[in-house]
């Protein structure tokens, strides 16, 4: 699937599960591997690891500002562009303007955010799994649920992964 972005969607998603509940020294919302050496992940599709942290200070960005709006690594180029003044039509994203002090700024109420689903249509079936050491395991059923949330501002629509987790039915 493209994840609403033939562009530069994956075509096929897989996740390390996660339990958004568990508390793992002292750090709640935990993934689980197969291994147990403590190695790195790259992560999984849970709103603890997709939430991510962008920091901008200066003065034209908003002081104290935390932004409630959806964003993305896709929007840091057009919002450097416009601080620039360099024109970036062809960018993806969009400018943060709800971050920028000043008359670039705009008001939050200016956006509006709707919560979207992404589910097959039904779920998998007559799946082939086996073990490791080759031996069959019983055949499963599973579907997936994709969180999105789609931002609209001023007339153009915006697309963001929210978070992805398989659902059994």
């Amino acid at each position: 699937m493209h994840l609403e972005n033939a562009a530069r969607g994956p075509d096929i998603i897989v996740s390390y599960a996660w339990d958004a509940d568990a508390v793992v020294q002292g750090f709640p919302g935990t993934e689980y591997a197969s291994m147990n050496n403590e190695r790195g992940e790259h992560g999984s599709f849970s709103p603890r690891d997709v939430h991510n942290t962008l920091l901008a200070a200066g003065p034209d960005f908003r002081a104290g500002f935390r932004d409630p709006l959806p964003s993305g690594n896709v929007d840091l180029a057009p919002t450097l562009a416009a601080l620039l003044g360099l024109p970036l039509p062809a960018a993806q994203g969009r400018v943060l303007r709800e971050a920028l002090a000043g008359t670039a700024g705009r008001p939050l109420g200016a956006y509006r955010v709707a919560p979207a689903v992404l589910r097959p249509r039904e779920a998998a079936r007559g799946l082939s799994m086996r073990r490791v050491d080759g031996s069959p395991l019983r055949a499963t059923r599973y579907s997936f649920r994709v969180q999105l949330k789609r931002l609209d501002d001023g007339g153009r629509s915006y697309t963001y992964f929210d978070y992805a987790a398989p659902e059994r039915p």
